[in-house]
């Protein structure tokens, strides 16, 4: 059995409501709690017909909004842009970072450009999207249908197949105004679906390309691209409140819906967190252990899932019994590829299930399970973690272990606190952050012992009091006041500055504090005043 995968990076926003309960095909979450079933840009309505894509490239930080909280899906792309787009699009973050910036830049862009993309375009250069000995790219001028179209077959590594298919005649009306270079481009774009004609089977390859436009055609070429290490594909195999189960080859993996959680059904419309499924098939995009864009691709079956009481196993044939709730008894086989987790998503061992237990099968067209969600574990317990998130309206407490895995469990009126030094505490003095020893019960906290107070935290706020010699540093985070001391060692970044100091750190600062081990290790400056009042 392949154990559950945790997640590496430590979360830097609290995940919202994350209910414990029995499941069948869909978890309602409340409204409250809900992901947002709407468009993140005021003039991208829920009705527009590449709102999908548009999300999907703007969470990818592919093609992002302006300030004023539009997308303006109808604007031209100028040729610069749209070499950028595609140079983000093909999500090579770490080979781009390791171009050599000193080497001079082969095609002619703006001063401004220059400086803030150097290593982008050079990169463009450097994988042939720009060709500069053709002559073809313009940085200011608008990027055409033919234009676009090389650019994206380019970049999914097509150039070769594009210059053998260079002399077909492509199945447009208009195809005597596709420019001769673009024939072989337009041919293999239409293979593999990069682009699509009009409804009166027109090309239109001297045409503008508009936002909307590009982030389609940016979003046809995900399947040609190695996106792994962004977008994830797998199989929901369990919702819990705001949490999905998603097995990815046999892994499953615990992430979080949010408030800004976009999700798309199966026919690329909104929906809600309710309507998600057991077994639908999806892709996401997830930040840290949250979802910030889910799509459904296919809705998964509910007749090859069952849900019953365990009435035997036997681990040496990898055989386990259910009878569902009609009496009907099922006999079904487990392999190395099977996953079984617990109804707070921990890995579970299926030699673990005993008689009587709650659980749900979900199996594959040979009847061998793929995943198991095991519900009444009665699990008994003391662990230590911290604390990822404190859910106080719904009793719920979710730590993180040393491995940064997630485990979440409610609490109730009888929960014993015990912090040292204090008279009385509650769960009211538990702060996100915190490490922690737990004493459980099943799916319940008995009691909570604060080890180390803000062990581990993210956090973003402004500067209430900054005191360089002291090394002292109050922020104002969500209306709650946090006071640190900076290590020795921290790392403090202020955009625009070399080697900055706690010194150069103002009072009404934005920033970004990361806490390891109780620690203030580093700190990141969004607005410094040192630099606007320069």
């Amino acid at each position: 059995m392949l154990d559950r995968l945790p997640l590496k990076k430590v979360a830097r926003f609290c995940c919202l409501i994350f209910m414990l309960s029995i499941v069948n095909c869909s978890i309602n979450i409340p409204s409250a709690m809900a992901a947002n079933a709407s468009s993140s840009f005021q003039d991208v309505p829920n009705s527009h017909w590449a709102l999908k894509n548009i999300t999907k490239l703007n969470v990818r930080q592919v093609i992002t909004g302006y300030d004023d909280g539009s997308f303006r899906p109808d604007r031209q792309v100028s040729q610069l842009e749209a070499l950028l787009m595609a140079v983000r699009n093909m999500g090579q973050e770490e080979m781009i970072a390791a171009v050599d910036d000193t080497r001079s830049l082969t095609i002619s862009v703006p001063d401004w450009a220059t400086a803030k993309y150097k290593k982008e375009l050079l990169y463009a250069v450097q994988q042939g999207l720009i060709v500069p000995s053709e002559n073809n790219f313009n940085a200011s001028a608008q990027a055409s249908r033919a234009w676009i179209t090389q650019l994206m077959v380019r970049m999914i590594g097509k150039n070769s197949e594009a210059a053998a298919l260079s002399n077909q005649t492509p199945a447009f009306t208009d195809f005597a105004d596709i420019p001769r270079w673009a024939l072989g481009y337009v041919n293999v774009g239409l293979k593999y679906s990069l682009i699509a004609g009009f409804p009166d089977n027109t090309m239109k390859p001297l045409q503008s390309v508009t936002r909307a436009q590009a982030a389609t055609m940016l979003s046809n070429s995900q399947p040609y691209l190695d996106l792994s290490a962004h977008i994830i594909e797998g199989t929901i195999i369990n919702l819990a409140g705001s949490t999905v189960t998603v097995s990815v080859s046999g892994i499953a993996l615990n992430l979080y819906i949010h408030d800004k959680t976009v999700l798309f059904g199966a026919s690329s419309n909104l929906i809600e967190a309710s309507e998600l499924s057991i077994n639908d098939n999806v892709e996401l995009i997830p930040h840290d252990s949250q979802i910030e864009y889910l799509a459904v691709l296919s809705e998964g079956s509910s007749n090859n899932s069952i849900i019953g009481t365990v009435l035997h196993t036997v681990s040496s044939q990898k055989l386990i019994v259910v009878r569902d709730s009609q009496d009907k008894v099922y006999s079904n086989t487990w392999d190395n590829t099977s996953s079984c987790i617990d109804q707070t998503g921990r890995s579970y061992d299926f030699e673990n299930i005993l008689p009587g237990t709650q659980v749900q099968l979900t199996l594959n067209s040979r009847g061998v399970i793929l995943t198991t969600v095991v519900y009444n574990t009665n699990e008994i317990g003391v662990y230590d973690g911290i604390i990822y998130d404190l859910v106080t309206e719904q009793q719920l407490i979710i730590l993180k272990d040393s491995s940064d895995s997630f485990s979440s469990y409610l609490y109730g009126s009888d929960l014993v606190v015990i912090i040292s030094g204090m008279r009385f505490p509650s769960v009211n003095d538990l702060q996100v952050g915190d490490e922690v020893k737990v004493t459980v019960n099943g799916s319940y906290i008995n009691k909570i012992e604060l080890l180390k107070a803000k062990q581990e935290l993210t956090l973003t706020g402004k500067v209430v009091v900054i005191e360089p010699e002291t090394s002292l540093l109050v922020v104002n985070a969500q209306g709650t006041l946090y006071t640190f001391t900076a290590a020795e060692d921290v790392i403090i970044t202020i955009p625009g500055l070399t080697d900055p100091l706690l010194a150069d750190i103002m009072k009404d600062d934005q920033v970004e504090l990361i806490i390891e081990e109780g620690r203030l290790m580093e700190i990141t400056v969004f607005n410094s005043s040192v630099l606007n009042n320069t």
